[in-house]
């Protein structure tokens, strides 16, 4: 996973977690607002630009790390790593250690 895309997965993991119960769906996915997503992604500079984090939230999404629906009724957009309320926390945990490691190399 190249490092934007996991520090992408990484601030989508987190705030499923932050959302605790609400919002959860029939699936039991914890799903976040994009928009909320984005300014959070901005405010860490995780990416330079939306086009940017666009492309990336495609990549994951072509490759099934991430679930994309609107709310035909709202027009709102939601995202979520789709699993478990409980793999989510082990999903965040590895992408700690890999964000820590590419980090390690990136420093040597």
């Amino acid at each position: 996973l190249a490092p934007k895309h996991a520090q992408t997965l990484k601030m989508l993991a987190q705030m499923q977690i932050s959302k605790g119960k609400i919002n959860k769906t029939a699936e039991g996915y914890e799903y976040v607002n994009k928009k909320d997503f984005n300014r959070k992604c901005n405010s860490k500079m995780i990416t330079k630009s939306g086009a940017q984090l666009q492309s990336i939230l495609d990549e994951l999404c072509d490759h099934g790390m991430i679930r994309w629906t609107t709310d035909y009724t709202t027009q709102q957009e939601s995202l979520c790593i789709p699993t478990s309320r409980k793999k989510v926390p082990e999903i965040l945990h590895s992408l700690q250690k890999s964000v820590i490691a590419e980090n390690e190399v990136i420093s040597k």
